[in-house]
């Protein structure tokens, strides 16, 4: 498996080689101080450019980063794209999710630099890895904007109640075994409310400071944090 190190060099010296980028950025877990560094983390780049559909229209560019055993792009079906709600509108950004046969992942977009400017793929988990124009901003990566909030009492409220009242669906699709019913219920509409609910407990208890991460994955170390 290549390096992180390795990996990096390979981000930088595609976009150097390639006259059409602009400048290359980090985003994601690997910008986020906080986050424990393992070797799953993916590798989350944008690439800023002229124009996003000669990389579209020829992606040959993209067999400079290994042999690519899983792929999948913001317009497949069922895919992030659709999921995200991002299909369409493909001259303004693209990405495409990598999997290489050494078990690195990159997840790459490129974006024109009026995108880039606006903001619109990125938030403050932002490192430059490479200006050749001067065009990306500079401050510090912090997570802040995904920190547990606070919740007001009514939505404390309503939380327990769509907790309550969708756990009777549950109960009563055991009852007659309509097992994809109940499951389909109680994950999709059960346990957000749960995971919500442990959210605000670790709020509370860190002064609505950390994030829990996506999908609540910090929450099982953030608890454990609090019990030591």
């Amino acid at each position: 498996m290549r390096t992180e190190q390795e990996m990096m060099d390979l981000i930088l010296e595609t976009a150097r080689r390639d006259s059409r980028v602009l400048a290359v950025y980090l985003k994601g877990s690997r910008a986020n101080e906080n986050v424990p560094k393992d070797v799953y983390q993916d590798f989350d780049i944008m690439y800023v450019v002229k124009e996003v559909a000669p990389f579209r229209e020829d992606t040959a560019w993209l067999d400079g980063f290994g042999e690519v055993i899983l792929k999948q792009e913001q317009d497949d079906d069922f895919g992030y794209g659709e999921r995200f709600g991002i299909r369409g509108d493909y001259d303004k950004s693209y990405s495409w999710l990598l999997l290489f046969a050494d078990g690195n992942r990159i997840d790459i977009g490129v974006e024109t630099l009026e995108t880039m400017e606006q903001g619109k793929n990125r938030n403050r988990l932002f490192v430059p890895l490479l200006d050749k124009i001067g065009c990306l901003p500079q401050f510090p990566p912090t997570d802040e904007e995904f920190w547990v909030q606070k919740p007001t009492e009514k939505g404390f409220m309503g939380c327990c109640n769509t907790f309550y009242w969708n756990l009777c669906d549950v109960v009563k699709g055991l009852a007659r075994q309509e097992m994809p019913f109940a499951m389909t219920t109680y994950h999709g509409l059960v346990r957000p409310m749960l995971e919500q609910m442990l959210q605000w407990q670790v709020g509370t208890q860190t002064d609505f400071r950390v994030s829990c991460g996506k999908l609540g994955k910090y929450l099982k170390k953030l608890s454990a944090q609090r019990t030591v």
